[in-house]
């Protein structure tokens, strides 16, 4: 299979993901790093936020489970 879709799993985010990697940590999508994964909530007012999943204990791998919600900060 070359193309798919990931409902929810482990995911070499290595190339997608913005800000220092924290095993354990939840990875958000968010208005502010369009395109990317990052490791850091958006912290202004106002801004948009979505987890994504989890930091695993590898430096790149996420476990990919997003969440429904969105918040705002």
């Amino acid at each position: 299979l070359t193309h798919g879709m990931l409902i929810r799993g482990f995911f070499n985010a290595s190339s997608y993901l913005t800000g220092t990697y924290v095993t354990g940590s939840a990875v958000y999508v968010c208005e502010t790093t369009t395109g990317n994964i990052n490791v850091a909530a958006p912290d202004g007012s106002g801004d948009f936020v979505r987890v994504v999943g989890h930091a695993a204990v590898s430096g790149s791998i996420i476990y990919f489970n997003p969440s429904g919600d969105w918040v705002e900060m």
